[in-house]
């Protein structure tokens, strides 16, 4: 399934994605299905979530191949496919994942071309790096930055962690991610109820502790207000117990993990869309998450921490409102704000929605990308004349 019809006969990219795919990485599958001009065939570890992510091909392994792999980077089939495939240039998503794509790159003489995210780029510079977990990792980016031809940062921030990093400035630059645009704007809500959402994955650099907490303030003040929350994660158990706590059973609903579809439809249907990330106590951060790009695509007004590549994209007052991280008072102030102001949730979400349709468009996007991949073809084709 892809979200454009795909003739024949054009250029190949290889894309390589460790785990295809996580739930919350729906921005991996709207990238490849969205190609116009260029034809993707997936090379992953392991297969998840096919149901929700239908696409093809996908090359997955399974058994001692796959243990090989993980600890190799090495796969008998994956290098056969390659020899078979003749394809043009290589696309990996997250450090972590590119890590993967190399001996496959540097095999058959492809352009390299990864994509960091958000947490790949501020592991390499933490004492998290030394743990057997990532050891690896960071031991294979000093390789992983020679060979590489293209490294793309999702965020302005994320490109100057990744040059303090040790990425060669001239390689990197920066490539917003892409939203689908088309899609039906919120409608204002007519009854008293008003709805904040938050979503995303439970962990800590989500801030969701401080989205609560700031919710349960301005509650006191608009006891009709209710909180929602979408996803799940290490942190579940511990937003329970807060929300359990602050005596606010009955006024948070958890939804658990929805679809893509189920999550917009559940966005459009709240009033507020709240974004408290904060930078983690191990360094992990943010690039610009989803649901930022998604609540402008809907038109909803958005309240998020000037945090990661945030600001880049909400501008405050205009798009958005951006508070401090950690600052439970600001983020109450500004929920009140937005309760009780009509005008102003109207105004922000109109701004957001203009300023999706106009710079974060997926088509946008993805032209950008493949005049990307272009000038690496171009530039590859030029050195092999000289």
């Amino acid at each position: 399934m892809s979200g454009v019809d795909r003739p024949a006969g054009r250029p190949k990219v290889a894309v390589f994605s460790s785990r295809f795919l996580h739930y919350s990485q729906t921005f991996v599958f709207d990238e490849i299905r969205y190609h116009a001009r260029y034809l993707a065939e997936v090379f992953t570890r392991e297969r998840l979530n096919a149901e929700k992510f239908p696409f093809s091909p996908v090359h997955s392994l399974t058994g001692l191949e796959a243990f090989a792999y993980r600890t190799t980077l090495l796969s008998p089939t994956f290098f056969r496919l390659f020899r078979e495939g003749r394809f043009d240039l290589v696309h990996a998503h997250f450090g972590s994942g590119a890590c993967y794509a190399l001996p496959y790159c540097t095999r058959f003489r492809l352009p390299l071309v990864v994509t960091f995210h958000g947490y790949d780029v501020p592991l390499l510079l933490s004492s998290e790096r030394f743990h057997p977990a990532n050891w690896a990792y960071w031991a294979c980016s000093r390789w992983l930055f020679r060979r590489a031809d293209l490294l793309l940062a999702v965020s302005e921030d994320l490109r100057s962690l990744l040059i303090s990093a040790g990425a060669p400035a001239e390689k990197v630059a920066v490539h917003r991610l892409g939203i689908d645009t088309m899609l039906p704007p919120r409608v204002e809500r007519t009854d008293e109820k008003m709805v904040v959402l938050m979503a995303g994955r439970m962990v800590e650099k989500k801030g969701f502790e401080y989205g609560i907490r700031a919710f349960a303030q301005a509650l006191k003040k608009h006891p009709a207000l209710r909180l929602r929350l979408v996803g799940d994660g290490e942190r579940r158990r511990d937003y329970e117990r807060l929300i359990g706590s602050l005596g606010l059973s009955g006024k948070v609903e958890m939804t658990g993990i929805l679809s893509h579809a189920e999550l917009l439809e559940t966005m459009r249907r709240s009033d507020i869309v709240l974004v408290p990330s904060v930078t983690a106590r191990n360094g992990d951060r943010e690039g610009i998450p989803m649901v930022v790009y998604e609540a402008a695509a809907l038109g909803m007004p958005m309240i998020a921490s000037k945090h990661g590549g945030m600001p880049e994209v909400i501008a405050d007052g205009v798009t958005g409102l951006l508070v401090p991280e950690r600052d439970v008072a600001a983020l109450a102030g500004a929920l009140r704000q937005l309760i009780e102001n009509p005008a102003l949730r109207q105004s922000l979400g109109e701004a957001a929605r203009r300023k999706a349709q106009s710079e974060f468009d997926i088509r946008q996007r993805i032209t950008a990308l493949e005049e990307r991949y272009d000038e690496l073809l171009r530039r590859r084709s030029s050195t092999r004349l000289l």
